[in-house]
């Protein structure tokens, strides 16, 4: 990979820190025994004695144990966990949750509208990250970097920055980690690979190894296949899908299908689909309204409009995908309502549902969607002028 390093010249600002107890405030933390039979000095059987115990009427409460986000400080270090719910915005206005992404026990939200400049200069672009403690840490990008307009996170926890003013993707350190024209506005991360899009290519990178896909024209999404091939999806142009040396055409001009894409098993026989997002797949009277498709990625179409789409909505149904757990998906309407109230749908076994959820006048709630950490979060990043906010859903 090459680029300039710019490590250094992103500003990460702990609002509180603090280590966790774990094994430092008791060694035996670390070789625990739960369930062992209650002693005198030891009501619960935690293997805690009452005087270094913080609960000692509760077994699941003790030095060193894993906590549940669900307000009661369990490893007994002083701190009790936020349970899930609303991340307000930490910008004045920007669109947090324009993106979003979850890993590593941190939720991350972008807001690449933050920091307006120059006019007709892209914005600075902020991302704040928090963990399920309330701790959190905000990344400012530089003017005209749009930063945060993509997030992706690696299984070991490192985050991934698109900053498309820049034609960059960044680590939370600043680095860049890939340059190129068209960059910065498209990441995906499964296990150790990540890939980003830019100007004709999809670039995959794997520990130290890194492949330039060629495709045709800037991916809208990407996702990785069960498999390890990379799905590319183009929002506009009569291509909607590149699925290696294959292109599948879309159903109809404009239905943006592509914008948003997911690798799951959403019937739970233990294989993944590929589902795809069309926001502004027609109803029956013809108006953009949102649909999903699902493809067999072992037997695809020669083009989308071969395939009936799998669900119907609307308010831009299908602007984001989020995988659930297995005959379980997640589907955005960020336009759902009367005032961009937005939405997010559950589809399990097939079956769509009232929405699970919906936004207050203005939210474009559904946005942006993403698991990880068993926890789905969900941007409402509203207006580019709007603060945003992001929710946390356990899974």
């Amino acid at each position: 990979m090459s680029g300039r390093d710019v490590r250094g010249t992103r500003r990460a600002a702990h609002v509180t820190s603090r280590v966790s107890a774990g094994c430092i405030l008791a060694l035996v933390a670390c070789t625990h025994d739960a369930g062992k039979p209650a002693t005198t000095d030891d009501v619960d059987g935690d293997g805690f004695a009452a005087a270094r115990d913080c609960d000692d009427t509760d077994a699941a409460r003790f030095p060193g144990a894993p906590e549940r986000g669900d307000s009661i400080d369990r490893d007994c270090d002083g701190l009790a966990p936020p349970p899930p719910g609303t991340l307000a915005g930490a910008v004045v206005d920007g669109s947090a949750g324009y993106a979003v992404a979850q890993g590593g026990g941190t939720t991350w939200m972008g807001a690449p509208f933050a920091g307006r400049g120059v006019v007709g200069q892209l914005p600075a672009g902020q991302v704040i990250g928090e963990d399920r403690r309330g701790r959190r840490t905000v990344l400012d990008g530089q003017p005209g970097e749009a930063f945060g307009a993509a997030l992706a996170v690696l299984a070991d926890g490192t985050l991934l920055v698109g900053a498309p003013g820049a034609n960059a993707v960044r680590d939370a350190l600043g680095t860049n980690l890939w340059i190129s024209p068209g960059a910065g506005a498209t990441l995906v991360a499964r296990g150790a690979r990540w890939a980003a899009g830019a100007d004709g290519l999809v670039h995959v990178v794997e520990g130290t190894s890194a492949t330039d896909l060629p495709v045709a024209g800037r991916p809208s999404a990407l996702t990785f296949l069960a498999d390890g091939r990379v799905v590319a999806g183009f929002r506009a142009g009569p291509i909607a899908l590149a699925v290696g040396d294959r292109t599948l055409p879309r159903a109809y001009e404009g239905d943006e299908a592509g914008l948003a894409l997911a690798s799951c098993d959403v019937d739970a026989d233990g294989d993944e689909e590929l589902v795809v997002g069309a926001p502004g797949s027609p109803d029956d009277a013809g108006l953009p309204s949102g649909a999903v498709y699902l493809l067999d990625p072992d037997a695809l179409p020669e083009s989308l409009a071969e395939v009936t789409p799998w669900l119907r909505g609307t308010g831009r149904f299908g602007a984001a995908i989020a995988c659930g757990d297995a005959g379980t998906l997640h589907v955005g309407a960020p336009m759902s309502g009367d005032l961009a109230n937005g939405a997010r749908h559950v589809v399990r076994n097939g079956r769509l549902d009232a929405p699970a959820e919906t936004g207050t006048p203005g939210d474009q709630l559904g946005f942006a969607l993403s698991t990880g950490d068993d926890v789905l979060v969900v941007g409402a990043p509203g207006a580019p002028d709007a603060t945003g906010r992001v929710g946390r859903v356990l899974r």
